[in-house]
C-alpha cells in the first residue's frame, strides 16, 4: 500500500474548493486518477468546475449530491439532505474502496459533522 498525504482545508469564506482543484488539476497533469467528491453541490446545476473537468479532464471523477446546501435553497429539508449527505458518502467510500484512484478529495466534508454539532 502506498504511503499518502492528508490535506485539509478549512476556514470561512473563498478558498478551500479552489485549492482543492488546483490539487485535482495538478495530479491529472501527473497521469494521477481523482475522484472529486462535492457534498452539499448538486449535480443537476451547472458550474463552471463540473463543465470543465468533465468536458476535458478524463483522469477526475467527480461525485455530486443530489441537494444543494440549506444556504442556498429557500426550503429546508433536514431529512432529504441528510439522506443526500449519507448516500453520497457511501458512494464515496465504495469508489474509493474499489476503484483505482491515487488521490481522493471530499470537498465539504466538514459541514454535516459542523452542522450535527449545532443541532
Amino acid at each position: 500500500m502506498k504511503k499518502g498525504l492528508i490535506h485539509i482545508y478549512t476556514g470561512e469564506g473563498k478558498g478551500k474548493t479552489t485549492a482543492s482543484i488546483g490539487l485535482a488539476i495538478r495530479a491529472a497533469g501527473q497521469g494521477l486518477t481523482v475522484l472529486l467528491v462535492q457534498f452539499f453541490k448538486s449535480d443537476k446545476d451547472s458550474s463552471g468546475e463540473l463543465n470543465i473537468i468533465r468536458e476535458r479532464i478524463p483522469e477526475i471523477e467527480m461525485v455530486r449530491m443530489n441537494e444543494r446546501h440549506p444556504l442556498f435553497k429557500k426550503e429546508e429539508r433536514p431529512g432529504k439532505i441528510k439522506d443526500s449527505v449519507d448516500e453520497t458518502f457511501r458512494e464515496a467510500v465504495d469508489k474509493a474502496l474499489h476503484g483505482n484512484y491515487d488521490l481522493l478529495i471530499m470537498d465539504e466534508i466538514h459541514i454535516p459533522e459542523a452542522q450535527a454539532g449545532e443541532a
